[in-house]
């Protein structure tokens, strides 16, 4: 394609992510595993957001769809990433689904109250507060953070009992597509295997040019 069709923007993508793999060290058969996953064998879904909340441009043409556990570390580990190319990039928008797993004790807990806090508009800054403090998150802790968030108390733990319903939701939607943990990302329905910023930002790239 970079030969015959030069004005092929998302060829140009490919190959540059191509050439990443490659001074990277991975194998040639490692090489066209990846390649024949990302663009030959991709694995896309409709997955139901319209209650979900939305970080940046809520029209923007780029979604991420970001499947997390707040006792995650992987997801804490991810969020600088996410953080980064909604800074980088305004043509994408991030959607938040809960995916608490049931190794982790508090997290379904905590995936609750982040959905009772964006009941009274503070649903990101709950979610920073929770990836901040993610060794903290007993239910005292959480009723301690919508205190510091200046939310209201009475309606914020009411809000969170009725909210088991909605992670849910959200967790049988991660089901539908089948994902093996998290964090898992989808890029304008499409799974993606995210280890970098640089990774991320070839996906982004390459939607943006079709």
């Amino acid at each position: 394609s970079l030969r015959s069709d030069p004005g092929c923007k998302l060829s140009l993508v490919a190959s540059k992510w191509l050439l990443k793999l490659v001074t990277d060290g991975f194998l040639e058969s490692e090489i066209k595993e990846k390649y024949s996953e990302r663009y030959l064998r991709r694995s896309c879904y409709s997955v139901d957001i319209s209650q979900a909340p939305v970080r940046g441009d809520v029209k923007a043409p780029v979604t991420l769809i970001e499947f997390s556990d707040f006792e995650c570390p992987a997801c804490k580990a991810v969020e600088p990433m996410l953080a980064q190319v909604l800074k980088e990039y305004s043509k994408v928008r991030l959607v938040f689904m809960n995916y608490p797993l049931p190794m982790h004790p508090n997290a379904m807990n905590a995936a609750m109250a982040a959905v009772a806090a964006g009941k009274q508009g503070k649903f990101w800054s709950y979610h920073d507060k929770l990836f901040e403090n993610q060794d903290k998150q007993t239910m005292a802790d959480l009723v301690r953070y919508a205190m510091e968030s200046k939310l209201d108390i009475t309606k914020f733990q009411a809000d969170m009992q009725a909210a088991r319903e909605r992670v849910e939701k959200d967790r049988a939607e991660g089901k539908k597509i089948e994902l093996a943990g998290t964090p898992s990302i989808l890029i304008n329905g499409c799974k993606a295997r995210v280890s970098s910023v640089e990774e991320l930002r070839s996906y982004i790239e390459a939607e943006l040019s079709k």
